[in-house]
């Protein structure tokens, strides 16, 4: 999990895995921020004492200045995580199901394939507090629809997985380590890459809303559009409504709402 500071997507995002049912499980924590990983730990209610937990820090720039891309950090936690024979990204701003991990690391063993993922993503719209950022203004909107509101990712490409979703065996990242991809785009977009360059790949629709439990549909993953997100692109092409990969779920509303609100 890749973080830099706000702790309260943390702090969701641990309690989320500790809700796993699947056991052989440790969350890596690399966190980026320049205030002290363990102040972060704290104010996020995280156990320092939790063997199931790594926290490493690093600073979010190299000796000459620049800033690091998504692709060297992902790089950097991944060599962290030296016992994992399976890595999953854990991302801070998004909620899993109590059944992700085990969900995943089974469809993996059984497909025999590189990696597994899913295709289709819920969103959360998170409310904004004050005025957006510059370049976001003209789409401050107070209306229902806009505040708190779910949204669909799905992309129809046959190889493609939504990057926060990845799960994959660590030898195949060993052979294939992220691109250190260069700005502008703050080097985002590393995970798009690399599964270009993966041989075989699961993909699963549950992370959007075809997942059945018992009597009802859950989701599998939410993740949250803000105005700090790797990819502001998020935020723009949600309220601009200009992308076929972008549809808006009102009929998601109130349960999105619930899980988030309860995460």
């Amino acid at each position: 999990m890749l973080v830099n500071g706000r702790e309260e997507m943390v702090r969701r995002a641990e309690r989320s895995f500790q809700a796993q049912t699947y056991e052989q499980k440790t969350l890596l924590i690399y966190d980026t921020s320049p205030d002290d990983v363990a102040d972060l730990a704290d104010k996020a209610g995280i156990p320092c004492d939790d063997p199931a937990i790594i926290t490493l820090e690093s600073t979010a720039s190299d000796h000459h200045g620049r800033a690091k891309t998504i692709g060297y950090l992902r790089n950097r936690a991944n060599h962290g995580a030296e016992h994992a024979s399976v890595i999953l990204h854990w991302d801070s701003d998004d909620w899993s199901h109590a059944n992700r991990i085990a969900e995943q690391v089974a469809l993996l063993q059984a497909s025999g394939k590189d990696c597994v993922g899913y295709r289709e993503m819920l969103f959360w719209q998170q409310p904004t507090e004050g005025s957006l950022p510059h370049g976001l203004a003209e789409y401050e909107c107070e209306c229902e629809s806009c505040i708190g509101g779910a949204w669909l990712y799905s992309q129809s490409r046959k190889h493609y997985c939504v990057g926060t979703s990845l799960c994959y065996w660590r030898r195949v990242w060993e052979r294939r380590p992220f691109e250190d991809l260069p700005k502008p785009g703050g080097g985002t977009g590393e995970d798009t890459k690399w599964l270009e360059g993966v041989s075989s790949l699961g993909v699963s629709a549950q992370g959007g809303t075809t997942a059945v439990d018992g009597d009802g549909i859950e989701p599998r993953m939410i993740a949250t559009i803000h105005w700090a997100n790797t990819n502001a692109a998020n935020y723009r092409e949600c309220l601009a409504g200009n992308s076929p990969q972008w549809k808006r779920v009102p009929e998601w509303d109130a349960r999105v709402r619930a899980i988030m609100e309860a995460a």
